[in-house]
């Protein structure tokens, strides 16, 4: 009989057994209940999550939307915006480009001012006198310089509002460039869908940049843009107004003191122009009578000659009765006669030769007064071509004499009624 060799271990009883059994039963119908009870809390959250899921996604949809319609309304905006400072830039432009005109008119009649004064300043003799048309030559140079001082300031001011107006311009053109990549990119989170071919996971999305703003600041970003834009819009059209109405005040004094200076430069030509034909008229006159005295001194020479030849005859007559002889040689009637004669002779032409001198003297006057009127003459004939010469130079000017103001096209210029933003900030900007 073989002999077995048992090998020691430990051995349960058959209540340990049973006691195993029934933990093991029952561990199983805990596993099963507990997998129950998470299959149900599985479904339920299911649910809910699909519930959550579909609402957040018509919410993130609603606000989408929603904010595509706010920035498209900002964008709107913002291009109205765009819109009238680009108007404004160009009518401001226009007006700025009228005031240079005018400036640059300016400086032409304040050059032909100084070339009347510099060619006047050639006249001669009693001609060179401050007359009516110089004080109105000095009025038209002092206005010219005044006008040439204001539009330099309102030429640079426009200037310095043209780049207000250019850099407001510059950054509502940013925003309005973001405002609409945000309305498409908004416009592409509309379109996506979980099927998309671009969805997918994204690196540090969830990360928030330190330069982000809240809505609160976007809002007030966005509304004190479009309101600098609008203020400044405001003061360009106020500035604008202000300087047209300076062109055209400065055209009407400018036209007016032409006109004054036109005048005193015409009656002054007619002065010349009368005062040459008297001189003229007098110069004839004073020929005349230069001839006249000439004549007489001739006739004063012949008559001087002929009563010089009566006196040589009686001379020879008293020589010849001299020679009588003896008795006969008594003063008798026609020896006395004849002294009476001679004696009468000469006083006539002792006379005579005073007339001469004082004829040859009033003839030297005349002629003295003739070279003066001459000279007179011929000063008033060069006045008459420096002042004629000055007319000739001013109505160069004709082309210029308009209206800088009634040039610029009023359809184009015409201000509209004040909105609210225009109405607010006069009130801010009045004392």
């Amino acid at each position: 009989m073989a002999t077995g060799f048992e090998k020691p271990s430990p051995r349960y009883t058959h209540s340990d057994w049973t006691a195993s059994s029934r933990v093991l039963i029952k561990h199983s119908e805990q596993l099963r209940d507990t997998a129950n009870k998470i299959k149900q809390d599985v479904k339920c959250t299911m649910g809910e999550a699909t519930i959550q899921n579909n609402w957040v996604q018509r919410n993130t949809q609603r606000n989408l939307c929603s904010r595509m319609e706010e920035l498209t309304q900002w964008n709107e905006q913002i291009g109205n915006c765009v819109d009238r400072l680009d108007r404004e830039l160009g009518c401001l432009e226009k007006v700025k480009i009228a005031a240079e005109e005018c400036l640059q008119e300016r400086l032409v009649y304040l050059n032909i001012v100084l070339e009347s004064f510099a060619l006047r300043d050639v006249r001669q003799g009693g001609d060179l006198i401050h007359d009516p048309f110089e004080a109105q030559l000095k009025k038209e140079k002092e206005l010219c310089e005044s006008m040439k001082d204001l539009f330099q300031k309102k030429i640079f001011a426009s200037l310095n509002q043209l780049r207000f107006l250019s850099e407001i311009r510059k950054k509502l053109a940013v925003d309005y460039q973001d405002t609409a990549k945000a309305v498409k990119l908004n416009g592409q989170c509309l379109s996506f869908d979980p099927k998309s071919p671009a969805v997918g996971y994204k690196c540090h999305t969830m990360l928030m940049t330190k330069d982000i703003l809240s809505y609160e600041e976007w809002a007030a970003h966005c509304d004190h843009l479009k309101r600098t834009g609008e203020k400044e819009v405001a003061r360009s059209a106020l500035f604008r107004g202000d300087l047209e109405v300076a062109l055209s005040k400065a055209a009407n004094m400018a036209e007016a003191q032409h006109s004054a200076t036109e005048f005193a430069l015409r009656k002054r030509l007619h002065e010349l122009n009368q005062a040459k034909d008297n001189l003229e008229w007098e110069k004839q006159h004073i020929n005349d009578t230069i001839s006249e005295l000439v004549k007489e001194i001739q006739n004063l020479d012949l008559q001087i000659q002929s009563t010089a030849n009566q006196i040589k005859l009686s001379h020879t007559r008293l020589e010849t009765l001299s020679h009588r002889s003896n008795a006969e040689l008594c003063k008798d009637q026609p020896h006395i006669g004849l002294l009476h004669e001679t004696v009468q002779l000469e006083r006539n032409v002792f006379s005579l030769k005073k007339k001469i001198v004082l004829s040859q003297n009033v003839l030297k006057e005349m002629l003295r007064h003739l070279s003066h009127v001459e000279d007179e003459l011929c000063h008033k004939t060069r006045s008459i071509e420096i002042d004629t010469k000055c007319q000739e130079i001013r109505r160069n000017l004709l082309p210029l004499r308009r209206n800088p103001a009634a040039s610029i096209n009023r359809t184009e210029y015409q201000l509209s009624p004040l909105n609210s933003w225009q109405k607010e900030y006069q009130q801010e900007t009045s004392p």
